[in-house]
């Protein structure tokens, strides 16, 4: 019955886990660029329990050896090998003591692309980010709204500097027209001035999701490299890939799955009260 209330309580904090992840969704549904988070549940790994009364194999009868044999970590191939080889050690059977979120992975499914008309609002449309230089260091993004500071530098909403193949891009005083080509490159009244850094990385679930809409690149996610097939598109703000209804729906699914290892916890509380007030009472 103890076991019991461990098994509810890893099902309450995995449930409450896993509404954080969907409130924050929520909260950055009208974000550009955001993707969206998904809490993997999966249960602690499970255990194989033996009845211990049973005769040990002859090469485990010292007392060094017995307590090694009790000790070690049983395998689903002990479970398989039943009786263990040369021994009646009978297995009961595997048990796992509850739930856990054992990973956040991110949905890196692309988001709808809006016009707005901004010469310096870029959508992604395709695999890859842009490079943005933070003062944390090197971040990718697919948040594409942009501006001109009082230096011409081109930055982000947080200040980070927008790069481009030979640094961060810092438009002439007096420039009048900015054209972004699909390709990336970047052209001031009429002449190629740069080529904006898109890129993508082999394993992109590898990033480290920060704040501000950024990445982290780590080297488990691999080598960047220039994205392929990816397209820029000037005048458009991707979207959040967030759906707002099959969030909710997640959301009221977690509360009701966090509510029923609640109702788990207080019935086992009560079975052990009962065992130990009624059960266990001298007649």
């Amino acid at each position: 019955m103890v076991r019991g209330l461990y098994i509810g309580a890893s099902g309450m904090l995995a449930q409450q886990r896993r509404t954080d992840i969907l409130a924050n969704n929520l909260a950055n549904a009208d974000t550009p660029g955001f993707k969206r988070d998904e809490a993997v549940v999966a249960s602690f790994q499970s255990t194989l329990l033996h009845r211990q009364e049973a005769a040990l194999p002859p090469r485990a009868q010292t007392l060094p050896g017995r307590v090694a044999e009790l000790s070690r970590p049983l395998t689903l191939a002990d479970f398989q090998r039943t009786p263990l080889l040369g021994s009646t050690l009978t297995p009961v059977g595997p048990l796992t003591p509850g739930a856990e979120v054992v990973a956040t992975v991110a949905d890196r499914a692309q988001g709808g692309l809006t016009f707005t008309g901004n010469p310096l609002d870029l959508a992604l449309n395709g695999p890859g980010y842009f490079v943005v230089q933070t003062p944390q260091g090197v971040r990718y993004t697919r948040h594409g709204v942009f501006s001109r500071d009082a230096a011409g530098f081109v930055v982000g909403p947080n200040g980070e500097y927008l790069l481009g193949t030979q640094g961060p891009l810092q438009i002439p005083a007096g420039a009048r027209e900015i054209t972004v080509a699909a390709d990336g490159q970047v052209f001031v009244d009429g002449q190629a001035f740069a080529r904006l850094r898109v890129e993508d990385v082999p394993h992109p679930a590898a990033l480290v999701k920060e704040g501000n809409d950024w990445y982290i690149p780590t080297p488990a996610a691999g080598p960047a490299a220039p994205a392929a097939g990816t397209t820029v598109n000037q005048g458009y703000v991707e979207q959040s890939n967030v759906n707002t209804v099959r969030e909710m729906v997640e959301l009221i699914d977690a509360v009701r799955q966090y509510e029923i290892n609640q109702r788990l916890i207080h019935t086992e509380d009560d079975l052990l009260g009962q065992a130990i007030n009624q059960v266990g009472a001298p007649r």
